[in-house]
């Protein structure tokens, strides 16, 4: 269970929650009704009897009318304790305070921020949060087997199914994102950098790339618009069978899915992943997590190009036939939309 989730776990159990009519004993601005509809706001309000909880609760994987459930269990613990004896299939502890928080966000959108959401929405957020925190304790395990000695490796395997190791027969695409929050703007270009290590051409050997990303709202989702720029660059240059790395573990999982919709990460990407995935240049089983370590050239180009954001494309060929180099002619009349290339250097 995620630690912010635990919190909240807490604070719900000992009526710490600053709901409507909590808060307002305490100021005369704060009102004690529900923003959605006006009734007396309280914990079973909000997480129970509210319409757009009920609906939420009635929606997939629940199917459940909780109403009739709350009219037996008055109280928060005693519901919870009921839900989780119910013996539903999709019922257990982490599942259940998960998506209890996500309804508590969904009011809060709703009341400071006016933000719209549908009911169908709210597991959506919760199975993405839950997939995110499988996924960091993978990424943590996986990390801590990387660090332990060679000898000490030897007879165990990563609990990950991404692979790890990179095959030198065919052409491999770097990507990374740099991605930061700026005060009053919640959405931001983030700077992208690729690299692609070409094989099989005697006078290409690497190309490097920076470029500014269209405004995103989160770093997976700049990490996502890093990977779509490096699916079209590969079409574009008409690489074959590219091999793609990123360090974002959560990206290539999601980028691995059979589909957008059990794709772990928020639904905002879900058009970027179709997008990505709907490329003649991707294969969804080429793609590989990589340690940050091991990225640290593209990682290098994506803080480059934030910093050189305002100038224009700048084309370099330092190969040994740099007069007759297809990337530069390619890439110097192609656009790449919508994104904006900054910085190309061929070796």
């Amino acid at each position: 269970m995620a630690p912010r989730i635990q919190t909240f776990a807490w604070r719900l159990l000992r009526k710490a929650l600053p709901t409507g009519k909590r808060a307002s004993r305490y100021s005369k601005h704060i009102n004690e009704s529900c923003s959605r509809c006006g009734n007396l706001e309280d914990e079973m309000h909000i997480f129970f009897l509210c319409p757009f909880s009920k609906a939420a609760w009635y929606c997939y994987p629940w199917f459940i009318k909780i109403e009739l459930i709350a009219e037996h269990h008055p109280s928060i613990p005693d519901l919870i304790k009921a839900l989780l004896a119910s013996q539903h299939p999709q019922l257990n502890c982490t599942n259940l305070y998960t998506f209890l928080w996500c309804l508590w966000k969904a009011r809060n959108d709703t009341l400071f921020c006016r933000k719209v959401c549908k009911p169908s929405q709210v597991f959506a957020a919760a199975n993405a949060i839950m997939i995110g925190a499988a996924m960091e304790i993978k990424e943590m395990t996986i990390q801590q087997m990387n660090d332990l000695p060679r000898d000490k490796q030897q007879g165990m395997q990563p609990s990950s199914q991404l692979q790890e190791v990179t095959n030198s027969t065919t052409t491999a695409i770097y990507c990374d994102a740099a991605w930061e929050k700026q005060i009053g703007n919640d959405r931001n270009q983030a700077g992208i950098g690729i690299t692609i290590n070409m094989q099989g051409n005697q006078h290409l050997k690497q190309i490097h790339i920076a470029a500014l990303s269209p405004p995103a709202s989160s770093p997976l989702q700049a990490e996502t618009y890093g990977l779509l720029l490096a699916t079209k660059l590969a079409h574009l240059l008409q690489v074959q069978d590219p091999q793609y790395f990123t360090d974002c573990l959560v990206l290539a999982s999601t980028a691995r899915a059979p589909s957008v919709f059990a794709a772990p990460g928020h639904w905002e990407n879900r058009h970027l992943l179709a997008e990505i995935q709907a490329s003649p240049s991707f294969d969804a089983s080429r793609i590989t997590h990589v340690r940050r370590c091991d990225n640290v050239k593209a990682d290098h180009l994506a803080r480059l190009a934030l910093r050189i954001q305002n100038r224009t494309l700048a084309i370099r060929c330092l190969g040994s036939e740099a007069d007759s180099c297809p990337a530069r002619d390619i890439l110097s009349v192609s656009s790449v939309n919508p994104f904006t290339l900054l910085s190309v250097k061929c070796v």
